[in-house]
């Protein structure tokens, strides 16, 4: 209870002092079990059910179930109605507001169900179809959210009433309109086309008053006022005596309004003064922690770039200039869910100078993407050659005139200037020695165990076997 009223001072303390904003009551269940919720806070008692009853404001305080608040705490909330349809639930004022076609999700969807410690601006959403959730509610200051979405404060959409003079007063439910006024949902159309949002903060309220010199506080209907007090719709209370500017909630959650720093330029990456441009961009999901990615050079097998882990929800952008070869891009997620679609809608890209050669998002452990930047297939091979107990490299088979024979420009292609007839095919030259006799890559299937698939995963191996490994696409 204390922290409930410290809230709502608080709430109040940091705006105008002739602004305030409304009190709620709401509807009680007394025949309500005991693990059954007896009370939920609503704008006025249209939401009851037939076997509950309207409290106002005061005996909602007074009877220990509030008070009910329209600000940033989750947890003792204003509930609206729920409408779904086409994967979206959205949160309205009243199911008049729903589109014909949408599915009834009721006054207070998901009331139920426990809300998850901490739960508020800036959680993730989750917890569907669970009994532990956060975001899963329409609320007056939040809106529902799908899992692994940020929940905003002010998010909640509300319409507004259209004059004759083309004056728009944003407000909860077509009743509160004037006669010459209609009312626009904040679905539709007209409302974005003139650039009309409203939020909590925006939508204006009544007030209770007792004569016409004591203020009570701020009210959306009648419903909401003790006996002895009146009720003054809005635009009552804008021509009455009294200079309170009353609102659904006021803004806490954005911070104060500053002319905006221009941000410094952003820049393509710098084009690849040799080689091909790589570019990957990811998109986290609400997870961006478990999220990590390598490339690997396939003829060598080493560590070309890597990155991550990253923030969740992040646009992640990667850039590196890459030479001739084969190449195996690995995204990896620690957890094993992938970056899609549980928990957000992350993916990942991979361009080759702009050309797209990857994408994805929805994997468990990992995926893996290869592919080959210009004439990757010519390559001179990691073994050395095996002779006489010796090992030449390719190195000092060039130097030891070794491209004048077919086995040496076969195992050397790149070097000896061979890529058009040994690019692709297997090298002539021993590979190993075994007790004094020579294996070379035809043996390969029947060296080292049966499995050729494994042992063609050894760069050493692939870069020397060509034809065999299949290296080339």
């Amino acid at each position: 209870m204390k922290l409930f009223l410290l809230s709502l001072l608080f709430s109040i303390s940091v705006i105008d002092a002739d602004t305030q904003v409304a009190q709620y009551g709401g509807c009680l269940n007394p025949s309500a079990g005991p693990d059954d919720r007896a009370f939920h806070c609503h704008f006025d008692e249209r939401h009851c059910e037939t076997n509950e009853q309207w409290i106002i404001p005061t005996d909602v305080i007074d009877q220990g179930y509030g008070p009910c608040t329209c600000d940033t705490d989750y947890l003792t909330p204003v509930f609206l109605y729920s409408c779904y349809e086409g994967g979206v639930v959205s949160c309205v004022g009243e199911f008049s507001q729903c589109s014909s076609s949408a599915f009834d999700f009721g006054e207070r969807y998901n009331a139920e169900t426990n809300i998850i410690d901490g739960c508020g601006a800036g959680s993730i959403a989750e917890g569907a179809f669970t009994d532990l959730t956060c975001g899963k509610q329409c609320q007056c200051n939040y809106n529902y959210y799908n899992n692994g979405n940020i929940v905003q404060a002010g998010s909640t959409k509300y319409g507004a009433c259209h004059s004759e003079t083309n004056q728009f007063t944003c407000a909860i439910y077509e009743s509160e309109c004037e006669p010459d006024e209609t009312y626009y949902p904040f679905t539709s159309p007209f409302l974005s086309t003139n650039g009309v949002e409203c939020r909590c903060d925006d939508v204006t309220t009544g007030a209770c008053v007792t004569g016409s010199d004591l203020f009570g506080y701020c009210a959306v209907s009648e419903a909401s006022c003790a006996s002895d007090q009146t009720f003054l719709t809005r635009n009552e209370l804008s021509t009455s005596s009294f200079s309170t500017d009353c609102r659904l909630c006021v803004n806490t959650w954005d911070g104060p309004t500053t002319s905006p720093t221009a941000p410094p330029p952003t820049s393509s990456p710098t084009p690849c003064t040799t080689g091909v441009g790589f570019a990957l961009q990811i998109l986290t999901d609400a997870y961006g922690g478990e999220t990590t990615w390598s490339l690997y050079d396939e003829a060598s097998g080493d560590t070309v770039a890597s990155g991550g882990p990253y923030e969740n929800v992040s646009l992640i952008n990667e850039f590196e200039c890459l030479d001739d070869g084969c190449y195996e891009f690995v995204i990896f997620d620690s957890f094993g869910d992938g970056i899609c679609c549980e928990y957000g809608n992350g993916f990942y890209t991979v361009t080759l100078d702009g050309e797209l050669v990857a994408e994805g998002g929805e994997f468990e452990s990992s995926e893996i993407e290869k592919f080959c930047v210009g004439d990757p297939t010519c390559s001179d091979a990691l073994l050395p050659v095996a002779i006489n107990g010796s090992s030449l490299s390719c190195l000092l088979v060039v130097a030891n005139n070794g491209c004048d024979s077919e086995a040496g420009r076969s195992h050397c292609p790149a070097s000896c200037g061979a890529c058009d007839v040994y690019g692709c095919a297997d090298s002539l030259a021993p590979i190993v020695e075994v007790n004094g006799n020579r294996r070379f890559c035809s043996d390969l299937p029947g060296l080292l165990g049966d499995d050729l698939e494994e042992k063609c995963e050894i760069a050493q191996l692939s870069s020397t076997c060509r034809a065999t490994c299949g290296l080339c696409p």
